[in-house]
């Protein structure tokens, strides 16, 4: 009950007495999952598993993005974009992915679910034998190597900083194409190309040899690091005393 009594001024007052405490209220609602926040909030979160997939790889100290799957991907993996939002293993003889690197899976991916891809930045636990500073390039299927693919197309996607870990820092790809010497060469080089070769013939019109190995000797040496390739790509020496041929670089579209 509440208890009267007067103040200093010799006002009334009612001072409130609190009584038992009442029953337990019911049950409140359920709370919101990380995800149902992020939704509410308005950010694009993608799907669920997409959701997941995020938290999972935040503050691995690189550039995150995910996919589904199109087909499976093997761990330690450079995938490019496919059809429909979803990635697949690059393929450096496939001409027509030279451009769509998104980045490196760095654990196994079922068909279907969401592949957690590195678009830049450190990877611990990456499947080889690196050694520190090894360039790695995109090998078949997807897996890193320290030797440029022959043919097709060709992108330094990296360096090693030690047995298992990369700096995923990709570099401008490169369709890479060698062709015989001795077969003609159409297009805008064609006329380089004779070019050359009426000039090698005119030094030397005596041996045939010689004219092919002026034309060779001509043209510049390949590019270790394709990244100094001009944009608008060009003709190439290359070879050694097994062989040789030259190559035409064109640029990622």
């Amino acid at each position: 009950m509440p208890f009267a009594t007067h103040n200093a001024a010799g006002e009334p007052v009612v001072i409130p007495i609190g009584g038992p405490p009442g029953p337990p209220g019911g049950e409140g609602p359920d709370g919101r999952s990380a995800y149902q926040i992020a939704v509410e909030s308005g950010g694009d979160t993608g799907s669920e598993t997409d959701f997941a997939a995020m938290l999972a790889t935040a503050g691995s100290g690189g550039n995150m993005a995910t996919r589904t799957a199109a087909v499976p991907i093997r761990a330690s993996c450079c995938v490019v974009d496919v059809r429909g939002n979803t990635c697949a293993p690059a393929d450096p003889s496939d001409p027509t992915q030279c451009g769509k690197l998104l980045g490196f899976v760095r654990d196994a991916t079922s068909q279907g679910q969401s592949a957690a891809i590195t678009t830049l930045g450190p990877v611990q636990g990456a499947v080889g034998n690196f050694g520190l500073g090894d360039r790695l390039w995109i090998a078949a299927g997807g897996g890193l190597t320290r030797v440029p693919p022959a043919m097709g197309w060709r992108q330094c996607v990296g360096v090693a900083t030690d047995a298992s870990t990369i700096l995923f820092r990709p570099e401008r790809a490169a369709l890479y194409n060698p062709v015989s010497p001795l077969v003609l060469i159409g297009g805008a080089d064609q006329g380089a190309v004779a070019a050359l070769i009426a000039a090698a013939f005119a030094a030397n019109p005596q041996a045939l040899a010689a004219v092919l190995a002026g034309v060779f000797d001509a043209l510049p040496p390949l590019p270790v690091d394709l990244s100094t390739v001009p944009a608008a790509g060009g003709l190439y020496r290359d070879g050694d005393a097994n062989g040789y041929r030259l190559v035409r670089l064109s640029p990622a579209s």
